[in-house]
């Protein structure tokens, strides 16, 4: 019987933030390798600081938001790259992250685990692992960020902000939208990945990708600390106790 196949966004701000953390990105390199025996694995790491320090930059000259696009998808492939460099100390992976989805899935043959960037402007690289699950047949797609899951504000910001152990995708488009808003956003996943993860119902889970305990339990669908996006069919919409902005996370 076929194994599983799974996919991982991993936000550039856990895999590369200010100060490398290169004992983080090797535990997190082992923990795949040791999920890979049983499964397939399909990663795709953010831009993070180094985008946002890139694309702020850019702005200041003046560049377009395709340019800038274009500026956070090379970020994202550098971190991918690295990851890359870090796997290798331990398994056979893909030798360089590729331009595509498709390209990527059929590189992937022959290996239990394959590392992308971004591929093209107006989305984030949570589009690209959603469109990525689609396209491999994933079970999950698992969202891994700097915080606990979806909450119903930036909790780095708003002490009281509510974590959602369960939200519907209709209640994030309702307060987030369909749109991609700009290059460098925060945002716990962005608006074109929320509409593709309702239109093909992809399951996601949302976890901080800094604890991986809980990022194993989440890659592997068992119970985890973080958040399901569940389809209106199946769980109600959450009811959080008080108005609050809409949910965010400082992560891409």
């Amino acid at each position: 019987m076929e194994q599983e196949r799974v996919v991982i966004s991993i936000g550039g701000s856990i895999v590369a933030p200010p100060n490398l953390d290169t004992t983080y990105i090797d535990s997190l390199a082992r923990l795949l390798v040791d999920l890979a025996k049983d499964r397939k694995l399909f990663c795709v790491t953010g831009g993070g600081w180094i985008a946002r320090q890139y694309i702020e930059a850019g702005r200041s000259f003046g560049a377009d938001e395709e340019e800038l696009d274009l500026i956070g998808i090379a970020a994202t492939r550098i971190n991918a790259q690295l990851l890359i460099a870090a796997l290798s100390k331990y398994t056979e992976v893909p030798v360089r992250p590729l331009a595509s989805v498709d390209a990527t899935v059929e590189s992937a043959e022959g290996y239990r685990i394959a590392v992308m960037g971004g591929t093209y402007p107006g989305h984030s690289t949570d589009y690209v692992g959603v469109e990525l699950a689609v396209k491999a047949g994933a079970k999950r797609f698992v969202n891994a960020t700097n915080v606990d899951g979806v909450y119903s504000a930036d909790p780095n910001v708003v002490a009281t902000a509510e974590m959602y152990k369960d939200i519907t995708v209709d209640a994030l488009i309702k307060m987030m939208g369909v749109e991609w808003k700009m290059a460098g956003t925060k945002a716990v996943i962005d608006g074109p990945a929320l509409k593709l993860i309702r239109e093909k119902r992809v399951p996601t889970f949302v976890v901080n990708g800094r604890n991986l305990p809980e990022l194993s339990k989440a890659l592997q669908g068992q119970e985890f600390h973080g958040t399901r996006i569940t389809f209106p069919d199946a769980a109600p919409a959450p009811k959080p106790g008080a108005a609050a902005a809409a949910p965010a996370s400082p992560r891409r």
